[in-house]
């Protein structure tokens, strides 16, 4: 896992602030980074009648060439030092010519940066991104040009906030943030939180002598998200993560609005239900695929509201889909899932 870090560069500063994380997990498992950088079509030269070929001929030769130069530059910077490198220059569109790199095999994650100059500004905000988190096979960590990176010290540990609803699939997340924070932080400095998140309707009166039929579901939903937090808690410290001596902890909220608890509670603002300062968080980790709640979350308008709305790193993990589909007529236990 992570061996291959494919590095998605347009040529701008902001986009390159995803070298230094890609460095940092190169040199932890020694492993290689892919530079890729996609040359698009000019809309100027092509027409119904104009062939691709032509296209070719007029305008990419001089827009290749740069394009390979800058990747070699890009290799000789120290920073990337002592690591293998490979330089990919493909002509296209970024969301597609990106995923035919990862599906051909050649990538284990993708850094990006969600700001850059013209293309990485629509992959990462526009439909080229919600194909590339989506779609790709492999895990996407998307950094904020203002940002923080995913960093510790010798004063705190590096902690990642992994949402949970209860499934499988969402546990699916939980291997590879893990495996991410293990390569970021040293021994001792490394935890992943689990929160779950109670979608409940308001209580009017919770200190009425009589809870109401509300009231009571929300407690009940509560505490059995908390059981589940605990329980799942203490098999990854006592199991899957044990190997990796990753501390793990967790907390439950009751919120009307998912994507909002979860970025209050990542920025460190208290809520309604839970007061508690836990510290600060480095990053996020989200499946893309959760029964119920989860689905909604990274699929639809709520992970776009968790991506523009904090400017921690977010980790974005796609359960394999061959998986899903041998499995539907069987529950995984965390056991099966966590590590894949």
């Amino acid at each position: 896992m992570f061996h291959r870090i494919l590095v998605p560069l347009d040529g701008s500063a902001p986009a390159e602030r995803a070298l230094l994380v890609a460095a940092r997990l190169a040199r932890s498992l020694n492993g290689a980074l892919i530079l890729v950088r996609v040359v698009q079509p000019s809309f100027q030269s092509a027409t119904f009648l104009s062939p691709a070929l032509e296209m070719e001929t007029q305008i990419l030769p001089e827009n290749l060439d740069r394009a390979t130069a800058y990747l070699a530059g890009v290799t000789q910077r120290p920073e990337l030092a002592g690591i293998k490198c490979e330089t990919v220059v493909l002509v296209g569109y970024p969301a597609e010519m990106i995923l035919n790199v990862v599906q051909s095999g050649q990538a284990d994650v993708i850094v990006l940066c969600s700001h850059g100059r013209t293309g990485l500004l629509r992959w990462v905000l526009g439909s080229a991104a919600q194909r590339i988190v989506h779609q790709a096979p492999v895990p996407v960590l998307v950094l904020h040009q203002q940002g923080p990176a995913p960093t510790t010290d010798d004063q705190r540990p590096l902690r990642a906030l992994v949402p949970l609803d209860g499934s499988w699939l969402a546990e699916a997340a939980l291997g590879s943030a893990a495996t991410l924070v293990s390569l970021l932080a040293p021994q001792g400095q490394r935890i992943v939180h689990l929160v779950r998140v109670v979608k409940s309707p308001p209580v009017e009166s919770e200190a009425a002598p009589k809870p109401s039929p509300e009231a009571r579901a929300r407690e009940a939903a509560l505490l059995e998200a908390q059981d589940y937090l605990s329980r799942t808690a203490e098999y990854l410290q006592r199991g899957p993560l044990a190997q990796l001596q990753v501390e793990t902890t967790w907390s439950a909220l009751v919120d009307q609005d998912v994507a909002g608890a979860l970025v209050n509670l990542a920025q460190r603002v208290p809520t309604a239900t839970s007061t508690e300062d836990m510290g600060s968080f480095d990053l996020i980790a989200m499946a893309t695929h959760g029964r119920g709640g989860l689905h909604r979350w990274v699929m639809g308008s709520v992970t776009e509201r968790v991506l523009s709305a904090t400017k921690l790193p977010l980790l974005v993990i796609r359960p394999q889909e061959v998986i899903v589909t041998n499995r539907l007529n069987a529950e995984p236990s965390i056991r099966e899932m966590v590590l894949t």
